[in-house]
């Protein structure tokens, strides 16, 4: 990414020859996401104890995109549904396998299409559906709905539009309230535990169901995942900013005149 980006000459090279009389560019920055790297540029003032100078990258990324990759969860199949079709299951993969032994040499060749008519088929007709279930009625959301179009035709000042958000707010309290009562009735007939029901009722983060490790590999464990997070943290508190005066004499480049 460095000839990407101008600059003062003096701010592209990153290392010197012993006499001094050399210099290169020898050190970069290499990315396949080529837009999110706004600027690259060398810092000759950093001591680093090396020959070389550090190179700097200016890196803007979407933290909201990519951390919505890591907390979503994958799609899961409806196995009461695909009990409830097994009898369809059964006729259309004999259909899709008819003659499947003539058609494939190889073993892996006819495993993956077992595979992916298996997987064809319940991504089809067996996916879960999730509805978000809202905690407001209907004629709460209604009625927001009609304070916006006041707001929308500058009536924000009004004595209508007063009197609306105060019958909102009592709607909205109200529905909270039932909404409440049915989730501890829904968990209690379900015999779970007062722990699920608090979660259910407190306005917490999703959980993180992958991470990335020091290699860039994304981790999907459990255990993997903590231990990552472990040692993270371990390091980042252990961790010491280095003092650009420490530098020894013997660690200095040599530099002839």
């Amino acid at each position: 990414m460095n000839s990407f980006f101008t600059g003062k000459s003096q701010r592209k090279w990153t290392w010197a020859s012993p006499d001094g009389v050399t210099k290169n560019e020898i050190d970069y920055i290499i990315t396949n996401r080529k837009p999110t790297v706004k600027n690259v540029t060398v810092l000759n003032k950093f001591t680093t104890g090396s020959d070389h100078w550090m190179v700097r990258a200016r890196v803007t990324l979407n933290t909201r995109f990519q951390r919505s990759k890591l907390v979503k969860k994958r799609e899961r199949i409806d196995v009461q549904r695909l009990y409830e079709q097994s009898e369809e299951f059964a006729t259309q993969m004999s259909a899709e396998l008819v003659d499947i032994d003539n058609q494939y040499e190889t073993l892996d060749e006819l495993n993956n299409k077992i595979v992916e008519s298996i997987k064809g088929y319940m991504e089809i007709k067996c996916k879960s559906i999730h509805l978000n279930e809202s905690k407001l009625s209907k004629e709460t959301l209604d009625l927001i709905a009609s304070r916006v179009e006041l707001i929308k035709n500058g009536k924000r000042d009004s004595v209508e539009y007063r009197n609306l958000t105060k019958t909102i707010n009592k709607a909205m309290r109200s529905d909270l309230r039932k909404y409440n009562v049915q989730l501890a009735q829904n968990t209690i007939q379900a015999n779970c535990n007062m722990k699920v029901l608090r979660s259910k009722l407190m306005n917490v983060k999703k959980e993180i169901f992958k991470l990335r490790d020091k290699t860039g590999t994304i981790q999907s464990d459990r255990n993997t995942i903590l231990d990552i997070a472990k040692e993270y943290y371990e390091d980042f508190f252990s961790s010491k900013r280095p003092n650009p005066n420490s530098t020894t004499e013997e660690d200095r480049p040599v530099v002839r005149k």
